[in-house]
């Protein structure tokens, strides 16, 4: 017998090391799998379902995946050419001739300028799509039909089937709906006229679910009488978010939904009536089998506590309570009383400012919330923490009551400073978040701005322990001329595992130093007052960072980095040089 230990991996069948790959991304197939042996190589290169996501990667681990990846065997593809890695959509068709992507199912473009969006779709193989995500960046007002023509070309395609749009309403609202399109899922980013629903749900008849995001301003009209008379039996979800209606007018529009089974409601407006909402489910919603909400309410005088119990005393009922098993909590601000939330358990909505509980005055229907039940948080994935609102009492209160995180899924984490924190804030924070989660945090407030040691200290502390943290914003909303953060601060804060960093810093010369120090950076951003250096820097860049793409200017710098180790991990893997070859 071989003394040759045979790894396991190598010893299972073809099928299912292809279904362990579709778990995998293609830079740890091609990367690593590919080199180990010999059968792994021969069977990496018979895979053909790739999903090549290029939303956070180094540049030259980009280019020597476009190197190395078969177009054919491309099945989704996500290009994102943020501003730090503008020139990604120019590289990527040097690459590639965009047609031979022949088995692409699943297209997303995010950040795209308008004016590349044709380019783009007149080459790409649209009849193939099932599903395709677009979300504009720069606009060109010059170019509105032709996107509505463009958009307007693929949602008539016969095997689409999930479609996310999010741009500006003008462009959404010049689209022409073919008369049978076949959409099942379709979010768009931007509406602000009730009609265009009714226009959308008649072209649609196999439309499932629908995902609206309103504009600031909506026009809730229902102008023709024959809208009230159809029914969209077709649509079981429906979520509504940024809602600013008549009440009225929302229920003519759901009174065409008979079918829905999921109903979410997001927005501003007179919705606290809990009597009225039970006699419209059960006149007009009876699927309903899921009902989430989270509304608010101004008004010119001051809510009060008896305020609070009248609203939720009619969500009391045994209809809320036993039939449906739907709970609900209304709530004021101490700070801003003439505001009334009142929303479902558990909270329906994605992001939320963090409100210390002795600020409110609330009442809920869901007696677990008294318990601080961890469940009702986990639909949150952001959270802003505004140090300003908060004294030791609220943190050694609410540390007494914790018995784990309350915040489970936060992957987006932003901490205001715009005072001093007062004692613990960073271990009050790491009991109440599960900062394992977190994968971007955003620091602002003049604390960090002016470079106070303390808060510096404990947030070097603190962002170590965000394991899963890859993208990290110091400031960068601020006047950078202001700035006195050094270098040192900024690396004295930054994990080795952020991919992305963007910061205000004091001035140019301080960059060179932070790209130095922090050679893990895919991509980085800085800010700084205005500077005459710029010149020095580039060639600074030229030298020692030679193939990234960057940009210096007078106020700002940004760089899509090519890592120094990338050419090692072109020839060496283990103790074994190999040549990673094209098989195009």
């Amino acid at each position: 017998m071989s003394n040759t230990m045979i790894p396991w991996l190598c010893l299972l069948p073809v099928e299912i090391l292809h279904h362990i790959f579709d778990c995998l991304d293609a830079s740890t197939i091609l990367f690593s799998l590919r080199c180990t042996c010999r059968r792994l190589k021969t069977i990496v290169d018979s895979y053909d379902r790739y999903v090549l996501d290029f939303r956070s990667i180094s540049k030259s681990d980009f280019q020597l995946l476009c190197c190395l990846i078969n177009p054919r065997k491309v099945k989704s593809l996500i290009l994102f050419p943020k501003d730090e890695t503008s020139d990604q959509l120019e590289l990527f068709m040097t690459y590639f001739r965009i047609q031979e992507f022949t088995r692409l199912r699943s297209l997303t473009l995010i950040e795209i300028e308008e004016r590349q969006l044709k380019v783009l779709l007149k080459r790409f193989c649209i009849p193939s799509l099932t599903s395709f995500s677009f979300k504009l960046g720069k606009y060109d007002d010059r170019r509105t039909n032709t996107t509505a023509t463009l958009l307007s070309s693929i949602i008539s395609q016969a095997n689409l089937h999930h479609l996310n749009l999010e741009l500006r309403s003008t462009r959404i609202e010049k689209m022409i709906w073919p008369a049978q399109c076949l959409i099942k899922y379709l979010k768009i980013g931007s509406c602000d006229e009730f009609s265009q629903i009714f226009t959308i749900l008649r072209c649609s008849p196999h439309l499932q679910t629908f995902v609206i995001k309103f504009s600031s301003y909506v026009d809730d009209t229902i102008i023709s009488l024959d809208s009230f008379r159809t029914s969209f039996q077709q649509l079981t979800s429906l979520t509504l978010e940024n809602l600013r209606a008549n009440v009225n007018n929302l229920e003519l529009l759901l009174s065409s939904m008979t079918s829905l089974t999921y109903l979410k409601l997001i927005g501003l407006g007179h919705f606290l009536n809990g009597n009225r909402w039970e006699q419209f489910i059960q006149t007009n919603l009876p699927c309903l089998k899921k009902f989430e909400l989270f509304v608010q309410e101004w008004k010119d005088v001051d809510y009060t506590s008896v305020d609070i119990e009248a609203i939720i005393e009619l969500f009391r009922t045994s209809f809320w309570i036993e039939h449906k098993k739907w709970f609900f909590t209304c709530e004021t601000i101490e700070l801003w009383p003439r505001v009334i939330k009142l929303y479902s358990i558990p909270l329906c909505i994605s992001t939320l400012t963090y409100e210390p509980e002795s600020n409110k005055i609330s009442s809920s229907t869901f007696y677990s919330i008294i318990n601080n039940d961890m469940s009702i948080m986990d639909n949150i994935d952001t959270i802003d923490f505004k140090f300003s609102k908060f004294t030791l009492d609220d943190i050694q209160q609410q540390q007494q009551s914790l018995h784990g995180p309350l915040f489970r899924r936060i992957t987006n984490l932003e901490l205001d400073y715009y005072v001093q924190p007062i004692p613990n804030w960073a271990s009050f924070i790491s009991i109440l978040v599960d900062l394992t989660t977190v994968t971007q945090i955003k620091l602002t407030g003049i604390r960090i701005f002016q470079a106070h040691p303390n808060i510096i200290t404990d947030l070097s502390t603190l962002l170590q322990q965000a394991c899963s943290l890859t993208s990290l914003d110091i400031c960068c909303n601020y006047d950078s001329r202001r700035s006195k953060l050094t270098a040192q601060d900024i690396y004295s804060m930054t994990p080795s595992h952020v991919k992305h960093l963007a910061a205000s810093i004091k001035n140019l010369n301080e960059v060179k130093i932070c790209l130095t120090k922090l050679q893990h950076l895919l991509t980085a951003r800085f800010f700084y007052r205005s500077s005459s250096f710029s010149n020095v820097v580039v060639e600074w860049l030229e030298q020692e960072k030679a193939g990234s793409s960057y940009f210096v200017g007078a106020v700002f710098t940004k760089v899509w980095l090519v890592q120094s180790n990338n050419q090692f991990k072109l020839v060496r893997i283990g103790n074994k040089r190999i040549k990673l070859t094209v098989d195009h």
